[in-house]
């Protein structure tokens, strides 16, 4: 039985072969497309030609083919392409806008049912633009004489190249795509009283300024992206009262300046970033070299100068109303001529200035509302202009200079009404100048000044209401000019001026409603004082016979 089940199931088998209705289809398998790439050639400056030959189409249909090429290895059809049409023959291709003087990399492509398949990948360089130099300066003074310059080609201005108005009428300038050609300019660039010109885009292939580059005054330019390819080493940025500009990012790669930077009344200006890659400004020497930011009612930090580094000639921050910190110039070690931080209502730290060991000439802190306390100076040791500490309302202490050895000229405190005390300059031993404390309301005594041994001009003690003593003062034997102490109300005696041996100019102590002990005038007196002695207005006024012979207090 088994036998025959067997025998019966080709009987079966061949009957259905044998089938005028039924077929057996054969299936074939497509495999990807192989292509070769042609040489490249006509390699000019923007255009070059190439293309595809022995195709094989994989046992499918050529769909789509040309040549795809980018700036990176192993490009594809997600780069730039050309198309040209269906079908396994060869075929050329022009690329066309490439950039001048630039490595790409290209290869030939077919797609078929199965996919796209890739030729092999070769290398060419575009020629670089031939140089049209413009010898001299060049001014452009209207959106004509642009277009004009555009169309002779050039690519070079071996002066200046200002665009700007001569007068107070603003250009009618509202694009520089005529300056597109344009890679260097040998001299300073000036763009400057264009109130319609929004960008500078057209300054795009600009890679090389020789001198300054300015940009002020241009009511609607929002950034200056087209600076972005200079990367060379000018001599002096300013940016200046742009009032819709909103960052300076086009400044993204330059790293070195041999002046000044100065970013100022631009009112849109958020922040600085563009800065980012900036880290030496002069050559640390050079005085006259700096940082300027003032006036950028939107700026909040001075994030972008981050790798600004050393030295730098005069750094100025000024009427920043919007800047909370200044923690970005961390890398400052020097000042070498003037330190300026005034007028920044929101500024409620100078932590930034953390490694900051010398200022080489004047120190002004005022005006500065939200500032609470001076952290962030703890390791500046010495300034060789005047100190000014002035008008900064919310200031309690000063107690962060406890490493200040010298200052080189004036030191004032003046008008900062929430100043409790300036414990602060416990190390500082002479003064090049005097030493002014003048309408500070709270303070209540000098003891951070005990180890002031001399000063070369006034010493002024004036309109301090909760002064109760002098007492800081009492290691301080050399005063180069007056002393003064007047309108001191709470102030109770002098005790700190009796180590007193030398003073030059007179002595005048006055209106101090609560002072009844003058003793501390003794030592002066007794050892031949030659100047002029006033005494009044005070609650005791002794002559100055009655010092000297010991009638000094009440």
């Amino acid at each position: 039985m088994k036998r025959i089940l067997l025998f019966s199931i080709p009987i079966l088998l061949l009957a259905c072969s044998r089938s005028g209705t039924d077929t057996i289809e054969e299936t074939t398998t497509i495999e990807f497309p192989r292509i070769t790439t042609t040489v490249v050639s006509g390699i000019a400056v923007t255009v070059a030609s190439s293309g595809g030959d022995n195709i094989d189409d994989g046992g499918g249909k050529i769909l789509e083919k040309g040549v795809c090429w980018s700036i990176s290895t192993d490009p594809t059809i997600e780069n730039d392409f050309t198309a040209e049409g269906s079908g396994a023959s060869t075929f050329s291709s022009t690329l066309t806008n490439l950039s001048p003087n630039t490595k790409y990399f290209l290869r030939s492509y077919a797609t078929n049912e199965k996919g796209t398949a890739y030729g092999d990948e070769l290398v060419f360089t575009t020629l670089a633009k031939p140089v049209v130099v413009f010898e001299g300066d060049l001014i452009l003074l209207t959106q004509v004489e642009v277009d004009d310059f555009g169309m002779q080609g050039y690519t070079k201005v071996t002066g200046n190249l200002s665009i700007n108005t001569t007068g107070a009428i603003a250009t009618d300038i509202t694009n520089l795509e005529g300056l597109k050609e344009l890679t260097e300019i040998g001299g300073s660039l000036l763009v400057s009283n264009n109130d319609g010109l929004e960008n500078i885009d057209g300054l795009s292939n600009l890679s090389v300024v020789g001198a300054n580059i300015t940009v002020e005054e241009n009511d609607a330019l929002i950034n200056i992206d087209g600076l972005s390819n200079i990367s060379s080493v000018v001599i002096n940025i300013t940016v200046f009262q742009n009032a819709a500009l909103m960052n300076i990012d086009g400044l993204g790669k330059i790293q070195s300046i041999l002046g000044s930077v100065r970013i100022s009344l631009n009112d849109s200006l958020s922040n600085i970033n563009g800065l980012v890659n900036l880290k030496t400004i002069g050559n640390g020497i050079a005085i006259g070299t700096g940082i300027s930011i003032g006036g950028n009612n939107a700026l909040t930090s001075l994030d972008g100068l981050n790798n600004v580094s050393g030295s730098v000639g005069n750094l100025s921050i000024v009427d920043n109303d919007a800047l909370t910190n200044i923690n970005a110039i961390n890398q400052l070690t020097s000042i070498l001529k003037q330190l300026n931080i005034r007028k920044n209502k929101s500024l409620i730290a100078i932590g930034g200035l953390q490694k900051l060991t010398s200022i080489g000439g004047e120190f002004y802190l005022g005006e500065n509302d939200a500032l609470s306390s001076i952290e962030g100076l703890n390791q500046l040791q010495s300034i060789g202009g005047l100190l000014s500490i002035t008008g900064n309302t919310a200031l309690t202490n000063f107690n962060a200079l406890n490493k200040l050895l010298s200052i080189g000229g004036e030191l004032t405190f003046a008008n900062n009404p929430s100043l409790t005390t300036i414990g602060g300059l416990n190390v500082l031993s002479s003064l090049g100048g005097g030493l002014v404390v003048l309408n500070n309301d709270l303070l209540l005594n000098l003891d951070g000044l005990n180890q002031l041994m001399s000063a070369e001009g006034d010493v002024m003690v004036f309109g301090n209401d909760a002064l109760l003593n002098v007492d800081g003062l009492g290691s301080c034997s050399t005063v180069g000019g007056t002393v003064r102490v007047d309108t001191n109300d709470a102030l109770t005696n002098i005790d700190g001026l009796n180590m007193l041996t030398s003073v030059m100019g007179n002595i005048n102590v006055s209106r101090n409603l609560e002072l009844r002990d003058l003793c501390g005038l003794q030592s002066i007196l007794n050892i031949g004082f030659g100047g002029n002695y006033y005494v009044e207005d005070n609650f005791y006024n002794p002559s100055r016979q009655d010092i000297e012979i010991g009638n000094c207090r009440i």
